[in-house]
Order: C-alpha cells, then structure tokens, then sequence
C-alpha cells in the first residue's frame, strides 16, 4: 500500500515565469502549493517583488548592488556579513524615489526617524553631548 508520504516529487520544476527548470532549492516554500514550492524561482519572485514595491528591475537592483560594492551605503557593512545577507531598497517615501541600498539596521533608523533630517542631526548632537 502506498501512502502520500510514499511519492517522490520531482527534484526539479519550471519556472511560470522564467520558464526555466531549476532545481526545488531555487524556489520558495508554499504550503498550499500541490508540490509544496512557489511557482516561480526566487530569482523571479525577488525581480517582481522589487518592481512592484520600488519600480526597479531586478538587474537594476544588481547594478546599485555592484555600485554600492555589496555594502550598505551608509554604514558600510558588506552585505555578505549580514545576518540575512541581503540589502533593502532605501527609497524616498514622498516621492518614491529610490536612494541607496541599506542594512536592515540602517534602513530602521532612516524609517524610525521619519526620513527627517533635523531628528537624525540632533541624534547625532545627542550621542556627542552623551557619548
């Protein structure tokens, strides 16, 4: 008798957008997906995301990557050594403009301060004053 637990999914699927096949590690988990994975690649579900949220192209957001040398663009922290070894889009939030790619840390601190600039002076004069 053979159970569900007993069929063996294919190790590869194609990709609905790319169209390419790759291997299951390059997708997403979806649980309620028949074969448990997001139909596109990651690679095609990051690219749509990103022109979705930011208006870039996935390639755009590798030629800000490569620009910025995979660092943050203000605190310098290479993306490898993150804890998700990834930067997030740094965009104006009046006009949706896109500025940099950032570390989650630096991104927090932008966003917690409204993107005001005066907030983020006197936190500096703080820690002088304080420091």
């Amino acid at each position: 008798m053979t159970t569900d637990l007993d069929v063996k999914l294919p190790s590869v699927k194609s990709c609905s957008r790319c169209k390419e096949e790759k291997p299951n590690a390059e997708y997403t988990k979806n649980g309620t997906a028949s074969d448990g994975l997001y139909s596109m690649c990651k690679v095609c579900k990051r690219d749509g995301q990103i022109k979705a949220t930011y208006g870039i192209t996935g390639a755009q957001y590798d030629e800000l990557f490569e620009s910025q040398n995979g660092c943050c663009a203000i605190c310098d922290e290479q993306a490898s050594q993150l804890p998700r070894k990834r930067l997030f889009v740094d965009h104006c939030h009046t006009t949706g403009e896109v500025r940099g790619l950032l570390c989650q840390h630096c991104n927090f601190v932008l966003g917690h301060a409204r993107d005001n600039q005066d907030v983020l002076l006197n936190a500096i004069q703080y820690l002088k004053d304080k420091g």
